[in-house]
């Protein structure tokens, strides 16, 4: 029978399995654990600015990767989990669950989608900025005295020589942050769940999917 070494003790395969199974259940929680953090940094961030989008989008992109990668770090470990275990069924089941990448986005499982998020976040940004146009009025500033209050007059023939006449001008101010519908194509527009509430019901249906295979083990 073939023998493992583990720390000083001599095992068999058999033990070594049931080990080995147990430690990386116990990882798997962890991971979940760790997504959860991201998740309520995310969370932190949209309580101290009103909005993710008023928040530094550096400090939004770099939680959202973190609970990406943790959630499908989970789901990676499991399945090696499972290598061990060896039942072909909870394979299945999975790769049902994730389906064909090539099918439109949305009809994308949410296995799906938050694995194609994770690997294309690891290229590139997933975020998109929704903006709306702002405008501002016409009127005149008095250029000998310009910290008086402009006067907001459409009538050119009432502007004096000494004031300028400045146009009403459409400025883009950021609304709002979400995930794009397809990270691989941006044409495709935005994912329309919010960020944290598509999280934080991603986190628990991977949960109770996890949590439903490992009875099967």
């Amino acid at each position: 029978m073939n023998k493992k070494i583990l720390g000083n003790k001599e095992i068999d395969n058999d033990e070594f399995r049931i080990i080995k199974v147990t430690e990386d259940e116990h990882v798997v929680e962890e991971k979940l654990k760790a997504a959860e953090y991201f998740l309520n940094e995310l969370k932190k961030l949209e309580k101290e600015f009103g909005n993710l989008v008023s928040a530094d989008l550096f400090l939004v992109l770099v939680n959202l990767d973190g609970f990406l990668f943790e959630m499908i770090a989970a789901l990676d470990l499991f399945k090696k989990i499972n290598k061990i275990k060896n039942n072909p069924t909870i394979e299945k089941k999975i790769n049902e669950l994730l389906g064909d990448k090539n099918c439109d986005s949305k009809n994308w499982s949410w296995l799906r989608r938050i694995k194609e998020y994770r690997n294309a976040t690891a290229h590139r940004s997933i975020l998109k900025i929704t903006t709306e146009a702002v405008s501002t009025f016409a009127g005149t500033v008095d250029l000998e005295t310009p910290n008086q209050p402009q006067s907001y007059n459409d009538d050119v023939c009432s502007k004096s020589e000494n004031s300028s006449f400045l146009p009403s001008m459409n400025i883009s101010t950021p609304v709002a942050v979400y995930l794009a519908e397809d990270p691989d194509d941006s044409s495709k527009g935005y994912f329309k769940k919010k960020i944290i509430p598509y999280c934080e019901e991603v986190l628990k249906q991977m949960k109770k999917f996890l949590e439903d295979l490992k009875k099967q083990l």
